[in-house]
């Protein structure tokens, strides 16, 4: 099953019908959160406002307790990324549902705001970001990552990322209270029966960030991931430790070579966690370092969660793929040898099958 629970505008009437994906706009309701699942074959929402929640959990929290058997697979809270429709949101819940056998409760925030044109300034900003990269990096390939990957790309960045940004600083007070939502009709009615993790992936750890900065999210997760963050690396700790008491376990992967990630990095001017070296900052967290993986079919891939690795076009290394869908359902990972891991410090496990080694680069405390 994969819940919607979105802040997102309404751009329909909430009439008993099911509505298409569009109906959840692209900018900041305003008016308290809604509340969907999918149906028609995961092609449709339908929708519940504050006041009508309870029919859409009371139903899911009575399944789950009369032991249905899907229902009672371990649940995911997925927070996504910068640049998402609620249609590609949905997608990618649905990848992981498909992929890694767990139920989705999915936070749509409106991080596509910006869907004007573009005009000259943009398009002189975007071919400056792409020369900066060229020179500053430098490096053949690196120049064919900016001239195909973040050359189709920078106009996400530079047209959309700024206003994406605001808007997870706008965005905290609800993502709190859907996870408030979640452990007072969920969690709490079925005997705390639901096995729950969650994964944060890219921009949304900035309005995870922002979020634990003034609020204490009320659930308890088996493990959290914070996936590919775009996060300053610097002062990480300050906030990630404040996410300790609320999980088992906490792990934070990276690749360097992440082309997403490298073009935020030109956008703030610092280094992003999701690509981070400082692997001592956060001794409570264990770091997963995916750069230059093996077998994969991209080196400098961003969304490494939703990737199959026996899938044809887009596939993954088959230990990252084995071990984040262990995360996901809150199950310890296998960080050995046999799970396709090797330990290269207290804290950092590195994928055993590595195209020239890093471990060189590694900041030490």
């Amino acid at each position: 099953m994969i819940i919607v629970i979105s802040n997102r505008n309404l751009r329909a009437a909430l009439d008993g019908k099911s509505k298409p994906f569009s109906a959840l706009g692209k900018d900041p309701g305003g008016n308290g959160n809604l509340y969907a699942r999918l149906v028609k074959r995961n092609t449709c929402l339908e929708l519940y406002d504050e006041q009508n929640k309870h029919k859409l959990f009371d139903k899911i929290a009575n399944k789950i307790r009369n032991g249905d058997k899907k229902l009672n697979r371990p649940w995911v809270v997925f927070l996504h990324g910068n640049n998402q429709t609620t249609a590609k949101n949905i997608s990618k819940a649905i990848d992981i549902e498909r992929l890694h056998k767990v139920n989705v409760i999915a936070f749509s925030w409106p991080s596509q705001p910006y869907t004007g044109k573009e005009d000259a300034m943009l398009k002189l900003i975007k071919k400056d970001a792409v020369k900066k990269l060229i020179r500053e990096i430098g490096g053949n390939n690196i120049v064919n990552l900016a001239l195909s990957k973040l050359a189709d790309k920078s106009e996400e960045y530079l047209r959309n990322y700024l206003l994406a940004r605001i808007n997870a600083e706008k965005s905290p007070p609800d993502f709190a209270h859907a996870m408030q939502v979640v452990n007072n009709m969920l969690v709490k009615k079925t005997g705390k029966r639901m096995k729950l993790s969650f994964l944060c992936h890219s921009l949304g750890h900035y309005l995870l960030q922002n979020t634990v900065k003034h609020h204490k999210l009320p659930v308890r997760f088996k493990n959290i991931i914070l996936h590919q963050a775009d996060a300053d690396a610097c002062d990480h700790e300050t906030w990630v430790r404040k996410l300790h008491p609320r999980s088992d376990k906490i792990y934070i992967t990276t690749n360097q070579y992440d082309y997403v990630l490298m073009a935020s990095k030109f956008v703030n001017r610092k280094e992003r966690l999701g690509q981070t070296k400082q692997f001592y900052n956060c001794r409570q967290c264990i770091y997963l370092d995916f750069s230059d993986a093996a077998d994969t079919s991209d080196e400098n891939e961003h969304e490494f969660f939703r990737l199959d690795y026996k899938g044809k076009g887009s596939y993954t290394n088959q230990a990252i793929y084995t071990q984040l869908g262990r995360l996901m359902r809150g199950e310890k990972p296998q960080l050995s040898a046999p799970g396709g891991f090797r330990k290269k410090g207290p804290n950092l496990y590195r994928l055993a099958e590595i195209i020239g080694p890093v471990d060189d680069e590694i900041v030490s405390s």
